[in-house]
């Protein structure tokens, strides 16, 4: 079982250096993770940036890395960070020296600054790790590692054209806002059971890659006093009588607002008629 503790560990387990498009492979010094290089895709803007001896100035960027484990199995967060990366002026404080070889030429450097850069972006929700299976997973299932590189890479490229970027932004902001009401109610729902049924998750939830985690019955435990109540027939603890009124609330407010209510209008006019209509009313 490979827990994926440390930097060699994690590119043993992806293979990255088997990769042909990917290149300088450098282990993290702390945590579990390595960073990778890939030229920009032909055609694109940033491999017109060019060094004075036709080689391309500027690169892709990709760290990955993995969750420091919780514990000997269960499921871990994969982390995967993206950007555009000019090696000769990483870390620069001096002017860039066009005489140098594996400096940008002029030309290149007035792209570089004037060019739309791609979007730096961090993948933290969409993979994760499983220790038991020794396996890496997406939303929609069993990936490969390359599959992870590849889908930041070419997310990244995208981000050079401006109707994705604006098409990309929306959809974000409407994601992030479905994910935070989503795990708002998962964290009430969760209260509601411990609080007053006194049932509760046995692993603090993890934030999945998919917005509804599913969970088995072996993944609760019960907690509190083993003290009991009788409500409408139902055995449950004396906690959990507020909790069964408020869902029992919620559950008739639900119905009468979604099902047909002609039916109930229905039923009391015919009552009021019969009522007043009838000969012993008279």
């Amino acid at each position: 079982m490979r827990a994926l503790n440390t930097a060699e560990g994690v590119i043993q387990a992806t293979g990255v250096r088997d990769f042909p498009d990917y290149f300088d492979v450098i282990p993290y010094r702390e945590g579990a993770g390595f960073t990778v290089k890939r030229y920009y895709l032909p055609n694109t803007k940033p491999t017109r940036v060019v060094t004075a001896g036709g080689q391309p100035a500027v690169c892709v960027l990709l760290h990955f890395s993995v969750e420091e484990a919780r514990a000997a199995a269960g499921v871990r967060a994969v982390g995967v960070y993206v950007r555009l990366l000019c090696p000769y002026g990483q870390g620069r404080i001096e002017p860039f020296n066009f005489g140098d070889p594996g400096c940008p030429t002029p030309e290149s450097f007035a792209l570089l600054r004037g060019m739309q850069a791609p979007l730096q972006l961090e993948f933290n929700d969409e993979f994760v790790y499983d220790v038991g299976e020794e396996r890496f997973y997406g939303q929609d299932g069993p990936v490969t590692p390359r599959q992870i590189l590849d889908y930041a890479f070419e997310f990244h490229c995208r981000t050079l054209r401006w109707a994705f970027r604006i098409r990309w932004a929306v959809r974000s902001a409407v994601q992030r806002a479905l994910r935070r009401t989503v795990w708002s109610l998962h964290g009430v729902f969760l209260g509601i059971l411990e609080k007053g049924y006194g049932i509760k998750l046995r692993v603090p939830p993890h934030r999945w890659p998919t917005l509804f985690p599913k969970y088995t019955f072996a993944d609760f435990e019960r907690t509190g006093t083993s003290e009991t109540s009788h409500f409408f027939g139902f055995q449950s603890s004396k906690g959990a009588l507020l909790a069964n009124l408020v869902v029992m609330a919620g559950g008739f407010f639900i119905a009468y607002w979604s099902l047909p209510r002609s039916g109930i209008i229905r039923v009391e006019l015919n009552r009021w008629r019969g009522r007043y209509n009838h000969p012993s009313s008279i």
